[in-house]
């Protein structure tokens, strides 16, 4: 049987859509996205907050009673969910069922006790993937690796990078260029950028400074 569960995500109490888990942008009011899926008929609806996933403001559960006050259709609400008193809190805001990503695979004692005192039933796993070549893993993982990797490089030019890709959603083309030639320029006057140029001439790993 084919199951409609649409996933909503929440931030600042409004609905938004991002591209790659950046980049979000305002998707309208979720009281009333959830009211036209409940008229479609869907089968569940997902709220995942992600003020609670960035760890902004305290746990907040207001957007979650206005819907649940509305809404007849079976709640799962997540978002950094990772005590038994949120899980508590969120089913006494109106949730029939709680999302729970990192400690559903990570702590075995809490998802139990969860199961004992509310059902089985009443859990959803998410267990966020990255594909690496041929091989699926951890997300979690992966993101530590990848900052680890991260902190030991030109951290000067990653700042740049960011820089050059948001405004590039804004830039006219050739304001674009002339932001890249500075940023280039600016990349070029630092010792790093010295040391990643000597490295790749002696054939050796670079050996570069926080700046």
């Amino acid at each position: 049987m084919i199951r409609i569960i649409p996933s909503l995500l929440i931030y600042n109490n409004t609905l938004v859509k991002g591209v790659k888990f950046t980049n979000y942008k305002n998707a309208g009011n979720p009281v009333t996205t959830v009211l036209g899926y409940q008229s479609q008929k869907a089968d569940e609806i997902s709220l995942i907050n992600l003020n609670h996933y960035k760890k902004e403001g305290d746990f907040d559960l207001k957007i979650l009673k206005k819907i649940s006050k509305v809404c007849n259709t079976p709640i799962t609400f997540g978002g950094a969910v990772d005590s038994f008193t949120k899980v508590s809190q969120i089913f006494s805001s109106g949730a029939d069922k709680v999302y729970i990503s990192k400690y559903f695979y990570k702590n075995i004692k809490f998802i139990d006790k969860i199961s004992s005192h509310y059902g089985s039933q009443s859990i959803v796993g998410g267990i966020n993937l990255v594909k690496i070549d041929k091989d699926y893993k951890l997300l979690e993982d992966e993101t530590k690796k990848l900052a680890t990797r991260l902190a030991s490089g030109p951290t000067n030019v990653y700042g740049n990078t960011k820089k050059l890709l948001y405004r590039s959603l804004d830039n006219e083309f050739e304001a674009q260029l002339q932001m890249e030639a500075e940023m280039f320029a600016d990349c070029a006057s630092k010792p790093n950028f010295k040391e990643g140029v000597t490295a790749f001439i002696e054939k050796r790993k670079a050996c570069f400074k926080v700046e």
